[in-house]
């Protein structure tokens, strides 16, 4: 057998130490033993299946061939106390530890074929399964695993066998998150685009200007158009290429470096390599981009005219332009085509994507709409923040100039209108950064919270403690509650029991009183504290009892309250019950656990 490494510690245990298991064989007698080895032993016992599990405990010695740290996502990695042994020798020397007046048992353990009463059975993905979640998009994930495990239930037969999602299962718990993620991601990517094209427009447009009078010569002396294309383009070449190999090679080891701390804390090894199709995103944000933020420089390079890129003795700066237009060759005004297929994208998105996202559930595409809408959001705040550009300049003056001159503060406003349109870009530059950083900021804050709220939803508590059936819990309650008399960190400590089902082997069920509806319940005791310790804002109390002047876990340890329950509001419509409402408790025998009548027809199949 192999153990885990916690459980080969806790018993002493190495390679080579022989260990006996105890092993209760009442689970596979339904499905192993024939029908008519069932009635002998029933008969012959005289008793029912749930008073003779004392006969049904067989110890085996095993030998410990190997021991394991990790799961590696074979089976429950909170699971310690684990053997894994093969099935085939197992369960046929079973046989040889039965009771000797037992051989009826023994004879059909000894000729059944195990793999023939397997009850569950593992399938991994073809190789390379990781790639397969590796995924950002979650419903893609699922159509190509729920595909795979369809082909496999059809071969073995719908009716007969049930599929079970154990990776899938723990990804759909993330998929909201890993949605907003994927939003952030994107609205990163997005602003990123826009402050690298304004980043290297500025750069090149204060390189145009200030380099006029050398583009104005080198055009003179026989430099052409193209030239001067080739030129600026090598320009932005030399700001993006050295970016560009340095980010990649950057990525390529922190990329290296976290995906190896993931793979030491999930246990899966990882590909470090940096994927092609971030290969391809970097050299598009790298190269293509800057190229594409050149244009407008370069037709304002194109567009200067030669006597006054050589005149030196003017400044290059105008505080006043003048246009004149011909209304002959009269053309749409740039911002009425912009602002046109503006609209036109919106009411599309308004009119078609949103009631297709809305008749699919495709929460994907609900999410990238909510995203075109921020990235307008920030767009026109940005535009606001440039009407309000020269009312905020006049502020700043007199607030912190106020002690100049009024020719010092007359000359300052000159200067920053002659420099408007360079001073705009800086403007949408800030702006754009500053909503950037802030946008990132509050999401991520927002995601990280709502993540935790997922969590403690879920857990209920900040530190809980389980003990299974077989621990005696008083003496480990005593024990907590000494830890909370000395420790002065934690303030109370509640419980909760098994349910009365696990504990006694029960099924339990509330019916109304005229049995009308029944539904399967689990019952737990809890402790007179119980919501006090659990963590607050969870609990929504349709109904109680405000005048007992005791919240509702104390009620229960009133002389009314031990006749009580707390119930889910989910039960006032279904069952009809309301505050003081009488309904039953039922407590039934497990099915496995009834009695086994002797006249019955012998099942045909384990199936029935």
């Amino acid at each position: 057998a192999f153990v885990h490494a916690e459980l080969a510690e806790r018993l002493g245990l190495v390679v080579g130490s022989r260990v006996t298991v105890s092993v209760y064989l009442y689970t596979y007698l339904r499905h192993v033993l024939t029908p008519d080895t069932l009635r002998e032993v029933y008969q012959g016992d005289g008793a029912s299946a749930a008073s003779t599990r004392a006969a049904w405990g067989v110890l085996v010695p095993l030998t410990v061939t190997g021991v394991f740290n990790a799961s590696r996502g074979k089976f429950d990695s909170d699971k310690r106390s684990v053997a894994l042994v093969e099935l085939g020798p197992f369960f046929g020397g079973l046989s040889r530890f039965v009771r000797p007046d037992m051989p009826l048992v023994a004879g059909d353990l000894a000729a059944a074929r195990p793999y023939d009463h397997v009850q569950s059975v593992t399938f991994n993905l073809p190789p390379p399964r990781l790639d397969r979640y590796m995924k950002n998009d979650y419903r893609e994930i699922q159509r190509e695993v729920v595909t795979f495990m369809s082909r496999l239930v059809a071969r073995m037969g719908y009716e007969d066998v049930a599929a079970k999602f154990q990776v899938l299962s723990e990804l759909r718990k993330l998929r909201i998150f890993n949605l907003f993620l994927g939003l952030i991601i994107s609205v990163v990517m997005v602003s990123l685009v826009g402050l690298l094209v304004l980043l290297i427009y500025s750069l090149l447009i204060v390189s145009v200007e200030t380099r006029t009078f050398d583009l104005g010569i080198l055009r003179m002396v026989g430099m052409t158009r193209a030239g001067v294309v080739r030129l600026l383009l090598a320009q932005t070449l030399t700001f993006a290429v050295p970016a560009w190999a340095l980010g990649l090679v950057t990525a390529r080891f922190l990329t290296a470096f976290l995906l190896e701390r993931i793979g030491d804390i999930t246990g899966a090894k990882i590909d470090p390599r940096l994927l092609p199709e971030s290969v391809a995103w970097g050299t598009v944000m790298g190269l293509i981009v800057p190229c594409v933020a050149a244009i407008l420089p370069i037709r304002k390079a194109l567009a200067a005219n030669l006597k006054d890129a050589i005149d030196a003795n003017r400044s290059k700066v105008t505080a006043l332009q003048v246009t004149v237009e011909r209304s002959s060759h009269a053309k749409p005004p740039a911002f009425v085509i912009t602002g046109g297929l503006i609209m036109s994208v919106f009411g599309f998105m308004v009119y078609y994507l949103f009631p297709k996202a809305l008749l699919e559930a495709n929460l994907s595409l609900l999410l990238y709409i909510f995203l075109s809408l921020l990235i307008g959001m920030l767009l026109g705040l940005s535009t606001l923040s440039l009407n309000l550009e020269r009312s905020i300049e006049h502020l700043v003056a007199y607030t912190l100039l106020w002690w100049n001159g009024s020719s010092v503060r007359s000359m300052m406003h000159k200067n920053l209108i002659a420099h408007r349109l360079r001073n705009r870009k800086t403007t949408i530059m800030y702006s754009l950064s500053l909503a950037f950083i802030i946008f990132i900021v509050v999401t991520f804050a927002l995601q990280i919270v709502t993540f935790q709220y997922q969590e403690k939803q879920e857990k209920g508590t900040l530190l809980q403690l389980s003990c299974p059936r077989s621990i005696k819990s008083q003496r480990l309650f005593d024990q907590v509650t000494q830890l909370v008399q000395e420790e002065e960190k934690v303030l109370d400590v509640g419980w909760m029991s098994h349910s009365l089902a696990t504990v006694t082997g029960v099924e339990t069920f509330a019916t109304t009183i005229g049995k009308t509806v029944t539904v399967g319940q689990y019952v737990h005791a809890v402790s007179p504290n119980f919501f006090r310790v659990v963590l607050p804002g969870f609990l929504v109390l349709e109904e109680h009892d405000e005048e007992s002047g005791y919240f509702i876990d104390e009620q229960l340890y009133t002389p009314r309250g031990s006749q009580s329950a707390i119930i889910g509001s989910l039960y006032k419509k279904s069952m009809s019950l309301s505050l003081n409402s009488t309904f039953l408790l039922q407590v039934k025998p497990r099915i496995s656990d009834r009695d086994v009548d002797p006249n019955a027809p012998p099942p045909q199949s384990p199936y029935t």
